[in-house]
C-alpha cells in the first residue's frame, strides 16, 4: 500500500474510530444518548471521511504536502469535533 493511502486515509479513519469508541464507552450507562449518537454518526461519518480523503489524496498527488496535510486534518476533525461538542453540551 502506498504511504499516501496509509497516511491520509487509514490513519485518520483509525483516529476517528478511536475517538468515537472513547465517546461511546464513556457514555454508557448514564442515561445519555450521546453514545448512541456517536455510533450512528460514526456509521456515516467515518466512511464518508475516508472516501473523501482517498479521493483528495489521489487527485492531489502532486500538490504540496503541507496543503494536503492541512486539508486532511480539517476534514478529519469534523466528526470528532461534532462528537466532543455533543458530549460537552449534554454533560
Amino acid at each position: 500500500m502506498p504511504a499516501r493511502i496509509v497516511g491520509f486515509v487509514l490513519v485518520p479513519a483509525l483516529v476517528q474510530l478511536l475517538i468515537g469508541l472513547f465517546v461511546m464507552v464513556r457514555n454508557t450507562g448514564n442515561g445519555s444518548f450521546v453514545g448512541l449518537a456517536a455510533m450512528l454518526f460514526g456509521l456515516m461519518g467515518i466512511p464518508i471521511t475516508a472516501t473523501l480523503n482517498y479521493v483528495v489524496s489521489t487527485w492531489w498527488a502532486k500538490t504540496r504536502l503541507q496543503r494536503h496535510i492541512a486539508f486532511t486534518l480539517v476534514l478529519t476533525s469534523i466528526y470528532p469535533g461534532l462528537l466532543i461538542a455533543l458530549w460537552v453540551l449534554v454533560s
